[in-house]
């Protein structure tokens, strides 16, 4: 079983204030990390059904757009589309009173 991780990256706003902030979903094959998802948030915000987010990075506008234009390789795709479609679970995400 492939465990994911989701990473947030948050550069500064382009110069008409629209936000620049991305998804990556990575996993771990063979010692090796590899980005298997990329997801631009637009004014959508970060995507709902991937795990909640293990930290955020805070990068250049280069980085960015390099990002945003990286294309995984689809190896795992399988793993991918079952982990995007299944439910995060409760009280996943949600504050739980003690």
């Amino acid at each position: 079983m492939n465990t994911f991780v989701h990473i947030e990256l948050r550069a500064k706003n382009d110069t008409n204030g629209n936000p620049r902030r991305l998804s990556l979903l990575t996993t771990t094959i063979d010692d090796q990390s590899e980005i298997v998802a990329v997801y631009d948030h637009g004014y959508s915000g970060r995507p709902r059904n991937w795990p909640y987010s293990a930290f955020s990075v805070d990068v250049s506008a280069s980085e960015y757009k390099y990002y945003k234009c990286f294309k995984p390789l689809h190896d795992h795709i399988e793993s991918v589309a079952k982990l995007l479609t299944t439910p995060i679970p409760e009280p996943y995400g949600k504050e739980v009173s003690a």
